[in-house]
């Protein structure tokens, strides 16, 4: 009885440290999106990243006041690339920001 209850305890320590080692490869992998924000020579700026396919996204475009110019939530897929044309905005700094919900990256682009 008493090396089946040890036994039982055992187990349960073992599910519990594969449970938080799996949980941290998942907060891990979530941590840092692989992101990419160009500008290109054409006037356009190319917004490009890698996510987990269950991963939630947000591409967000502020001017230099802070006013939000766009906003897209991507859900789908791994791999998004995104080119966005700047020919028609006034001169200024906006800023690209590529968001999940424990990253946040942003560039700055002055047209």
């Amino acid at each position: 009885m008493k090396s089946l209850k040890s036994f039982l305890i055992a187990m349960v320590l073992l599910l519990v440290s594969l449970v938080a080692v799996e949980a941290g490869k998942l907060k891990e992998a979530s941590l840092k999106l692989d992101v990419v924000i160009v500008e290109q020579n054409n006037g356009k700026v190319l917004v490009g990243f890698y996510k987990k396919p269950t991963e939630a996204v947000r591409i967000n475009i502020y001017d230099s006041d802070g006013f939000k110019l766009y906003s897209e939530r991507v859900a789908k897929g791994k791999v998004m690339l995104k080119r966005f044309d700047m020919s028609q905005l006034p001169d200024g700094d906006y800023s690209y920001e590529v968001t999940n919900r424990v990253y946040s990256e942003e560039k700055i682009i002055t047209k």
